[in-house]
């Protein structure tokens, strides 16, 4: 049987930074406009360079702004690939996925520990949802009605999280 004593409760709390992961990842900070991370000592692991930066995830993924865009980085400050802006920021994670952009607007997915797990080649995707999710090739994206736009024509796809087809969509 365990005895629980204030002493005990307080050196637990002492500890608790120690075990606690959270507290293991970098903090952002801003410095002249821009953001960059530190450790927890403050010490400067990654220095101002962004727009914007939101915190480092459990896997150790940021999302941080570079020229006006997101993109997802690692803890040593590289760039993993550029996140889709979706409501004003980065793709969220769905299913463990998040949706990324190629130099050319295709779309991909990244996982959660940063890895691209499906190469942008669709010209639009939807956020997964129960492990499947909409894809189009062929398609466009009309913004002339508003910021967020209408996508017209093309043909739409399910895919699973590798990637692979499963079935056409029909209209």
């Amino acid at each position: 049987m365990i005895t629980v004593t204030r002493m005990n409760l307080f050196s637990l709390f002492l500890l608790l930074p120690i075990f606690n992961p959270i507290l293991a990842f970098p903090v952002s900070f801003e410095q002249n406009g821009l953001f960059g991370f530190k450790d927890k000592k403050g010490k400067v692991i990654i220095k101002p360079q962004y727009e914007m930066a939101n915190s480092f995830s459990e896997s150790g993924i940021a999302a941080v702004v570079v020229d006006g865009k997101w993109h997802f980085i690692n803890l040593k400050g590289e760039k993993l690939a550029r996140a889709f802006n979706f409501d004003n920021g980065p793709d969220y994670f769905n299913s463990g996925l998040a949706r990324i952009l190629d130099s050319k607007g295709k779309f991909g997915y990244m996982d959660e520990k940063g890895k691209i797990v499906i190469k942008p080649r669709f010209d639009f995707a939807s956020p997964f949802e129960r492990s499947i999710a909409r894809v189009c090739m062929g398609c466009k994206i009309d913004k002339t009605k508003d910021e967020h736009g209408e996508i017209i024509g093309g043909t739409w796809y399910l895919i699973n999280k590798r990637g692979n087809i499963l079935r056409s969509l029909k209209k």
